[in-house]
């Protein structure tokens, strides 16, 4: 029945607990889901058109988000190898050289085999020597395969609405080129990044999408082909991508035989400083960071969009609908479960999907081709959930252990009352059964000094006597349930495990022993009171057996019986402190102890072992005598257990024990176990 009962208050304790995580949980779910659906939908502003609508409520985190997503895009790339773009290649110019020059550039190229050129320079004005221009013209026509670019320029009327217009290549170049189209980057990321390829404006696509339907890339030129969203592939970071100076090209001896056969080749500016400044053709990518700030020239932008193109490998985003809802379930599955871990346990389980959410994004990138903000829930719905895990878990396991801490505070040491507080203990009514040893102490003579001295000086002999026994209990680790008049119940092993509840308690009465003794003034004699204890281990039912109203924790049981009836058997003996068998098989060799015999106590039908509880170091030589009667007693030897009694009194001196066997061997009362009659 006890046990059904703790079983009970267990489930009672744990089922209100649940009660206040399940708060905890589906407040932390509905609040963290939420974040990150606005966060999530208001990150997709991060490379996305300028036209795009504000999503509601989330542009209140749209700077942030959009952040995080451009970190969750940059990232992969620079971690993962390098991947040669060997099929292109980069010819700068410094300065704007006369077309002709560029006439010249074009007959080298094809010379060495390029496979086509691409001009990321808009030829929109005719040259100022006409000649120069039917030169560009005659070389253009004559390699076959050159594409030039067209500059696209957005401006806003008078009336607010946004309209563009488009610079192309004069009249002369734009007839004799294998295709032209816009040269222009959409959108620009607030950090001056490309990300999101750029296809062409209305029916005029991009030049390099131009380029590469030409070239033979699984492309349509058509405007329902290119308005599929495409994210660039950065396989090399600024200036991995081979290049040279025009200057170097035009010398003969300046390139090595074969270094443009069948490249493309992207000729084009670079800025004189490699950043980003007004004016210049420059932009961000994934490596900006790790690069000392280097940044893409605008040509190696367009290298890289063609090699994506041409090779089918771009990157896209995981639909809008898609991310949104992973973002809230993933919102909702960690707010809600969370809270229920220890700390311990939720930090580890964070981290596990964090991991997990890295491998998904991996997977989904590598085979997929897809990516989405995963630096949402990894940056920043997982630390917010956990914080608000441990401080929800915090919260409701400082205040259970702060109700502990307060009812067992007037029961044991403020160490011990720390440390049941950090235990899971049921202050449900009820108890369990478990192991315990447990100590009686009692004031010798107490009740002849209550009947002499008048109640406020009696009270004061026992606040002195408790203030030493409690004191001594409590060093040692002992937990003390009741005061019982002048007797002390203390208990070892609950409600707290301790491995070595044995030892605890000897130690404690010894100490009681050597100290707790207490000198009382009655007119012109003193008295001094020593205390008695005696110690028992057993099994004992342990819990709070009071109500919930009010807390009385406690032991109960025959070991609890038994301690306090060894208590009062120290007078019969002579002694202080008397224990059992049962308690004396677990101490080991740590103390010395006098076996008093084997006794039958009235209302019992087996024998118990006592010992004396001697002290510490080696045992007197009168011990081993005294044993060794015992034993002759107990054999049915009664002459030798008194030569054996007798030369105890005659080596120790005055001995009780020894007198209580040598009566009955006197009176011919040689039963065993002894029986004693008193309770």
């Amino acid at each position: 029945m006890a046990d059904v009962r703790s079983r009970a208050a267990r489930v009672t304790r744990k089922a209100r607990r649940r009660i206040s995580l399940i708060g905890a949980c589906v407040l932390g779910a509905v609040v963290f889901g939420w974040l990150g659906w606005l966060m999530s939908d208001a990150s997709r502003g991060a490379g996305e058109s300028l036209a795009r609508p504000d999503p509601p409520l989330g542009r209140a985190f749209g700077a942030v988000s959009e952040d995080l997503a451009r970190f969750a895009y940059d990232v992969p790339f620079r971690v993962r190898g390098r991947v040669p773009a060997n099929e292109v290649c980069v010819v700068y110019f410094d300065e704007m050289f006369d077309r002709a020059v560029h006439a010249q550039l074009v007959r080298r190229l094809k010379a060495e085999g390029a496979r086509a050129i691409f001009f990321d320079v808009v030829f929109d004005t005719p040259a100022s020597d006409p000649g120069s221009d039917e030169e560009f013209a005659a070389a253009i026509k004559d390699h076959g395969k050159v594409f030039l670019g067209a500059a696209l320029e957005f401006v806003v009327n008078e009336s607010g609405a946004e309209t563009n217009r488009v610079v192309a290549p004069n009249a002369t170049l734009r007839r004799v080129a294998a295709g032209w189209g816009h040269l222009a980057f959409r959108p620009v990321d607030p950090d001056y990044g490309v990300r999101r390829m750029f296809h062409g404006h209305g029916r005029i696509p991009s030049a390099t999408w131009r380029m590469a339907v030409a070239l033979g890339a699984p492309l349509e030129d058509d405007e329902v082909s290119r308005e599929g969203e495409r994210w660039l592939q950065y396989p090399v970071a600024p200036g991995e991508m081979a290049n040279l100076s025009m200057s170097r090209v035009l010398d003969p001896a300046g390139t090595p035989a074969g270094f443009f056969k069948d490249r493309v080749v992207f000729v084009g500016g670079r800025s004189t400083v490699g950043r980003v400044h007004a004016g210049k053709d420059t932009f961000a990518g994934p490596f900006t960071q790790t690069t000392r700030n280097i940044f893409f020239t605008g040509v190696e932008i367009h290298a890289l969009n063609f090699v994506c193109l041409m090779r089918g490998d771009w990157l896209v985003r995981v639909p809008r609908g898609v991310e949104l809802w992973l973002a809230l379930c993933f919102g909702v599955l960690a707010g809600g479960l969370l809270p229920l871990l220890r700390p311990s346990r939720a930090l580890l389980a964070s981290l596990a999907a964090a991991v997990l959410v890295l491998l998904f994004a991996e997977w989904r990138l590598v085979g997929k081709r897809e990516w989405f903000a995963w630096t949402i829930p990894v940056l920043v719905q997982l630390p917010l959930v956990l914080g608000w895990a441990v401080a929800a878990r915090f919260y409701l396991g400082e205040r259970h252990r702060k109700q502990l801490r307060t009812a067992f505070s007037r029961y044991t040491s403020p160490k011990m009352a720390d440390r049941i507080a950090d235990e899971d203990i049921s202050l449900e009514p009820g108890g369990d059964e478990v192991e315990a040893t447990v100590m009686f102490t009692d004031l010798e003579g107490f009740t002849t000094l209550s009947e002499t001295l008048e109640p406020r000086a009696l009270s004061e002999v026992l606040i002195d006597y408790f203030e030493l026994t409690t004191a001594y209990v409590l060093d040692n680790d002992g937990f003390i349930p009741k005061y019982i008049g002048d007797a002390v119940l203390a208990v070892w092993n609950t409600p707290i495990a301790q491995p070595n509840h044995p030892q605890l308690a000897a130690r404690a009465a010894l100490k009681l022993r050597e100290a707790a003794r207490i000198t009382v003034k009655l007119g012109d004699r003193e008295i001094t009171l020593r205390t008695r204890v005696g110690l028992h281990l057993g099994r004992v039912l342990a819990g709070n057996l009071g109500s919930r109203k009010r807390m009385d924790f406690t032991v109960i049981g025959d070991t609890v019986n038994t301690a306090a009836r060894l208590e009062g058997m120290n007078k019969f003996f002579g002694t202080d402190l008397l224990l059992s068998g049962a308690l004396r098989e677990r101490l080991g060799d740590t103390v010395v102890t006098r076996w008093l015999g084997t006794f039958l106590m009235k209302g019992k039908t087996t024998g118990l072992d006592l010992h004396e509880l001697i002290g510490e170091g080696a045992a007197p030589e009168w011990v081993a005598e005294f044993e060794a009667a015992v034993r002759a007693f107990s054999s049915g030897d009664p002459a030798g257990a008194k030569r054996g009694f007798d030369r105890v009194l005659a080596t120790r001196g005055e001995d009780k024990a020894s007198r209580l066997y040598l009566a009955r061997i006197e009176a011919g009362d040689a039963r065993w176990p002894v029986p004693m009659d008193e309770k």
